[in-house]
């Protein structure tokens, strides 16, 4: 293994201690997540399985900082993202969601879509980013979508290209809600492979959950 990639595997260490979380429904108090504890070392690839209902998009939301918890605390790489006097974590360029509805921009090409992030946050030049963009498309199968549009590409296509967005911008840690939701079972196979590719090439770390 190379200096680079162990680099990047002493990144994305998440410590989930003792989190609990609940929302108010209908006058009642709903238990959603139940004194979780999870420790994932840096440059793991975890899956959380579960029914509909069972807390799993309620757990990635609290990682990112979409809300709070109620007890418990959630670390990166040792530093607090929520826990005592924080209740949510700031959100922040370490963790980069992609979502069971995300939706790409329907003004922009595919490609235009992946590069999008490096060039907006000044960390490429267009050049740069389109490169880079041109190349995880190419693992991900999607060589010769460059120039399409959203409505010109299939469901599973574009769940493609909505996660390809959120790698070109190196997060140490990429939350996946569903990764292969609306994909048949070759794309899924092809998605799959895809995100494998990348993990061994960077050492990224995944936190997901399917159903």
């Amino acid at each position: 293994m190379n200096a680079p990639v162990q680099t990047l595997l002493r990144r994305g260490a998440i410590e989930i201690a003792d989190v609990v979380k609940s929302y108010e429904y209908g006058g009642a108090s709903v238990l959603a997540v139940d004194h979780c504890s999870i420790s994932i070392p840096p440059g793991e690839i975890c899956m959380i399985l579960g029914p509909s209902g069972s807390g799993k998009t309620t757990l990635l939301n609290a990682i990112a900082g979409f809300h709070t918890i109620d007890g418990g605390a959630i670390t990166l790489d040792g530093k607090m993202l929520s826990g005592p006097g924080r209740p949510k974590a700031v959100i922040g360029a370490d963790r980069v969601v992609v979502f069971q509805n995300g939706a790409l921009f329907p003004w922009k090409t595919c490609l235009a879509n992946v590069a999008f992030g490096p060039i907006v946050q000044n960390g490429l030049t267009k050049a740069e980013a389109e490169e880079k963009a041109r190349a995880l498309m190419a693992d991900a199968g999607l060589s010769g979508y460059e120039n399409k549009y959203p409505s010109e590409l299939c469901s599973g296509l574009q769940r493609r290209g909505e996660v390809l967005r959120a790698l070109i911008n190196d997060p140490a840690v990429l939350l996946l809600d569903e990764p292969y939701r609306a994909l048949d079972a070759l794309s899924k196979s092809v998605m799959h492979e895809a995100l494998l590719k990348t993990y061994y090439r960077t050492g990224r770390h995944y936190f997901l959950h399917h159903t």
